[in-house]
């Protein structure tokens, strides 16, 4: 059985609305409802830890009992960081395997989670190409390019990810003790020696970080597979 965490706590000032952006409606439904409606049809996810944009956790917990979710949910306090919001919201996962996604990828499918769930290894994530050169900067010398990146061989890595649940704790219980830092979940745990595969994802999973992927969002959400 898997849990999906799901990192809902930022708020998302880049994209300039009068409230976090997870509560920014796309056809007149709360982005945040997306990744759990379709959690809800997951037979295999048993559970859902979710944190909440300091201030707005009744404003939350209202929106999920409309929309009549029916996996349980469990409501953590926000972290300071991505990372530490993820390290307390494993605190409350039982399941054997984790399944980490953001609110800000409201255009999940189905599809998108069994590529994970169904993946014969322990801890995947799901990846993009690279579709553009990418440039080092030379170290110790202001704004001079360094060196050229092979793009073939880079990832951009995207969400949701797949991890065993002990694995998982164990690389944030690590990362805290050494004082690291890292902005998504496999590279922690890749850094403190486990596998990790990919697998590549769906263009329409992108993140919603600005107006423009709000209005993208919008177009695309009438036209799903």
């Amino acid at each position: 059985m898997y849990t999906l965490v799901l990192l809902n706590g930022g708020l998302g000032v880049r994209v300039g609305a009068s409230m976090p952006k997870q509560l920014l409606r796309l056809k007149g439904v709360p982005i945040f409802i997306y990744p759990l409606r379709i959690a809800d049809e997951i037979d295999e996810i048993t559970s859902v830890v979710m944190n909440f944009p300091k201030g707005w956790k009744d404003k939350i917990e209202t929106i999920v009992k409309q929309y009549a979710i029916q996996t349980p949910i469990s409501y953590v306090d926000p972290g300071k960081t991505r990372q530490a919001s993820v390290h307390q919201m494993l605190d409350l996962v039982e399941t054997k395997y984790t399944l980490v996604h953001e609110a800000a990828r409201p255009l999940i499918s189905q599809k998108d989670f069994r590529q994970l769930i169904e993946h014969k290894a322990d801890n995947v994530t799901q990846t993009q190409a690279v579709p553009f050169t990418v440039l080092q900067k030379a170290p110790g010398k202001e704004q001079q390019i360094g060196g050229v990146l092979n793009r073939a061989s880079l990832l951009n890595i995207q969400l949701p990810q797949k991890f065993k649940t002990a694995t998982l704790k164990s690389a944030h219980e690590q990362a805290a003790a050494a004082g690291d830092t890292f902005t998504e979940d496999a590279s922690a745990v890749f850094s403190y020696g486990d596998k990790v595969s990919y697998v590549t994802g769906s263009e329409r999973n992108f993140k919603i970080t600005a107006k423009l992927d709000v209005d993208l969002a919008e177009f695309l959400a009438g036209r799903l597979d």
